[in-house]
């Protein structure tokens, strides 16, 4: 329960396949306990008992990366990023790491010391629990399953729904072949830290909560029962990470489609699409475009479906009139 408390912030932002709650706790855990060396070494390379099948030659990978020029000439580089992985996929093609090194920069979707945190912003502050907003029935279908896990579902009652459906994504995620201890946010956090390369923010936390907040009941019930499937959805998550692994667009976007039709209707599809995806891929491509403005060299890493099809970072960075090149 611990585990998945701590990653509720990471697993908020994977519904939109988007870091860690508490990130300084959450990488100095990480580190603990995968970082057998005192000593600082060039890139991390996790050990665990047992992984799914390893791909061939795995350093070749470059699954989704874009060299970004400014109409001044000022370059970045944005990484597609996925937030739960398997060990095998370490060490990180050298392409990617030199990318990475020749950055001054490392921006990640959310970073810092956050007060107040994530969970104080999403819980509830008037006496309202959790039932005041969605269903007993769906409440109790939720609670099943924290109970057959052993978790203290009574302390979760004071806070908003979207931390219960992190919750929910968070058990998907412990049933699927994937971790979040090598998540790549917490690898490239750990690489800039040892490099003494400062961590830049790209959204706020405040705004992100609020976001989460605002969408309606209907779609916050949708989203807590598409999760109460969580075989499925863990099995969604690891097709979600092969495509990605193989550098596959057209495919992650028929996965991204098929997620989102978990939620069974068309209006709930379209507040989610506008909502998680369109109005954060015009903030994150905004705040590139600041980056750049500034003329300061970043690595900038989001969560992979926010820079592939119509109107993504990517592609929003293209109408504005920057050149992309996607680095195979």
């Amino acid at each position: 329960m611990k585990k998945i408390v701590s990653c509720t912030l990471f697993l908020v932002v994977l519904v939109a396949f988007t870091s860690c709650g508490d990130n300084g706790e959450y990488y100095e855990l990480y580190e603990q306990e995968h970082v057998v060396d005192a000593e600082p070494t060039p890139s991390l390379t996790p050990q665990v008992v047992a992984t799914p099948q390893p791909f061939i030659d795995t350093n070749d990978e470059i699954p989704f990366m874009w060299l970004v020029t400014a109409p001044s000439g000022q370059t970045m580089y944005i990484f597609g990023s996925i937030h739960a992985t398997t060990a095998d996929l370490y060490p990180l093609s050298s392409v990617v790491m030199d990318a990475f090194h020749r950055s001054d920069y490392l921006a990640l979707e959310i970073w810092g010391s956050s007060t107040p945190t994530f969970t104080d912003l999403l819980t509830y502050a008037d006496g309202r629990t959790i039932t005041d907003d969605i269903s007993y029935e769906l409440y109790k279908s939720a609670v099943a399953i924290f109970v057959e896990l052993e978790m203290p579902y009574d302390t979760l009652d004071s806070f908003m729904p979207p931390v219960w459906h992190s919750m929910l994504a968070g058990v998907a995620v412990e049933k699927s072949s994937l971790s979040t201890e090598y998540g790549l946010e917490v690898f490239f956090a750990l690489e800039a830290q040892r490099d003494g390369m400062d961590i830049l923010s790209i959204e706020c936390i405040i705004e992100l909560s609020e976001l989460f907040s605002s969408m309606s009941t209907l779609l916050q019930e949708g989203l807590i029962e598409k999760y109460l499937d969580v075989n499925r959805v863990a099995n969604l998550y690891n097709r979600i990470y092969r495509s990605w692994r193989l550098g596959d667009e057209a495919g992650l976007l028929e996965l991204r489609l098929e997620y989102l039709e978990m939620l069974g209707d068309d209006a709930l599809v379209a507040e989610y699409t506008a909502t998680i995806l369109t109005q954060r891929d015009i903030q994150m491509t905004d705040r590139a475009e600041q980056f750049m403005s500034e003329e300061i060299k970043v690595f900038f890493v989001v969560g992979a479906f926010h820079v592939i099809g119509e109107n993504s970072v990517i592609d929003l960075l293209i109408q504005r009139g920057y050149v992309v090149e996607r680095i195979r």
